[in-house]
């Protein structure tokens, strides 16, 4: 198993470093002209319990993610696996309506510096945001009481993370070649760390 893990994250990494070397393309709109803006050109898709999961669509960002709350009267629940994987924007803002993180949902996103996670997400999926190289701190809510592995590996920049009561495991290399991060606090009900959780953290000094 651990074998497989090992492969799996190196399929990933050997993405995110053809990505950084051949760079992103920007994007205009149809008519050739400026960026899209705001919530134009968002995708939806419509979950078995009656609400909305948001990926990109063809919606192009040069700063804030805007993720809005609701969709045609329904509310928006879940960012979709992979749904802005490698957009360059500086800072995403999630409504307290979304519950679930996906899959990748933010890999390789390296312009990212900021991102608030609110009260109402329960789950952060696999890799979410692997390799967001500018991200600098991460505060995890109570509410969030699973996040797959991987999911901030290669966030270069990161310095301090903050991990909520929610969580009762730390899952295998969450947070994997952060060699900046310096200071970790892990909330009172985690009873395991799995395998290489810290693994390549070289500057790491403070754990609570």
């Amino acid at each position: 198993m651990k074998a497989l893990k090992s492969i799996l994250l190196g399929a990933l990494f050997l993405v995110f470093v053809a990505t950084a070397s051949f760079g992103l393309t920007a994007c205009t709109d149809d008519a050739g002209g400026a960026m899209l803006k705001g919530t134009i050109g968002l995708e939806y898709s419509l979950l078995p319990d009656d609400t909305y999961a948001v990926s990109q669509g063809n919606a192009i960002y040069s700063g804030e993610i805007v993720i809005p709350s609701t969709y045609k009267g329904k509310a928006v629940s879940a960012i979709a696996d992979e749904a802005f994987s490698r957009v360059m924007a500086t800072s995403i803002s999630i409504p307290d309506s979304v519950t679930s993180i996906g899959f990748a949902a933010f890999y390789g996103c390296t312009g990212l510096r900021s991102v608030e996670i609110p009260d109402s997400v329960t789950s952060i999926g696999f890799a979410a945001f692997w390799g967001c190289t500018g991200l600098r701190s991460v505060e995890i809510p109570d509410s969030v009481t699973e996040i797959g592995e991987s999911a901030f590996a290669y966030c270069s920049s990161l310095t301090s993370v903050v991990i909520g009561d929610g969580m009762t495991m730390i899952t295998g290399s969450m947070f994997w070649c952060c060699e900046n991060l310096m200071s970790v606090v892990i909330g009172d009900s985690v009873t395991r760390i799995g395998w290489d959780a810290f693994m390549k953290c070289s500057n790491l000094k403070s754990v609570v």
